[in-house]
């Protein structure tokens, strides 16, 4: 287990190597090649830890505010090396008519890393040291939503150079309209944005 993605990502975080590569004995494994949707739980309470240890992962939110009108907005792209988990799919809103739904697929052949919250309780009775790795966890969490954040209210073009500098090459096998959406931003503008950043390089 000595090469163990989850293993090597926590590596440098204060914890016991015991209690580390106990932690990701409870992951498995699931590849994924590239446009596959995975599937994911409706029930919130069986909702999973996920680790992505290898590949680029889109996350989608799909709105349907009536029949007639279905709008697919970009969530969030995963890189490897990032612990995350999706809000359960079925989410009560204060309007009845308001309905949506998560969906996740791979913009690359991917590998998925998969375990429960029930799975992470029990390991918890026995090594209370888990707290630890759960905290930290959180806190990357955080430094991401920062920086999301951040992301989101720069003008549009350090918006997409911010974004290209952080993602590096995997950007190229995102999608024009997603990465447009995620961004903000008009594929349209998008376009003009990646053709002047083009001539300024």
């Amino acid at each position: 287990m000595a090469h163990h993605p989850i293993i090597t990502a926590l590596d440098k975080i204060s914890c016991q190597k015991e209690t580390i590569h106990l932690f990701g004995s409870i992951f498995m494994p699931y590849p994924f090649r590239k446009s596959t949707t995975i599937n994911l739980p409706d029930n919130g309470q069986q909702r999973p830890l996920y680790f992505l240890a290898k590949g680029l992962l889109h996350l989608s939110e799909r709105t349907n505010n009536s029949p007639a009108n279905k709008i697919t907005k970009t969530i969030r792209f995963y890189q490897s090396g990032q612990f995350f988990v999706i809000p359960c799919s079925q989410t009560e809103k204060p309007c009845p008519t308001y309905k949506h739904s998560y969906q996740l697929s791979a913009l690359t052949d991917s590998t998925l890393y998969q375990t429960t919250y029930q799975k992470i309780e029990e390991l918890y009775r026995r090594n209370r040291n888990i707290i630890e790795i759960m905290l930290s966890i959180q806190d990357q969490w955080h430094q991401q939503t920062v920086e999301e954040i951040s992301l989101l209210h720069q003008p549009a073009m350090e918006r997409y150079q911010t974004f290209i500098q952080k993602f590096g090459l995997d950007h190229l096998h995102i999608p024009k309209k997603h990465l447009a959406n995620y961004l903000l931003l008009s594929t349209k503008q998008l376009g003009r944005i990646t053709r002047k950043s083009l001539y300024q390089s």
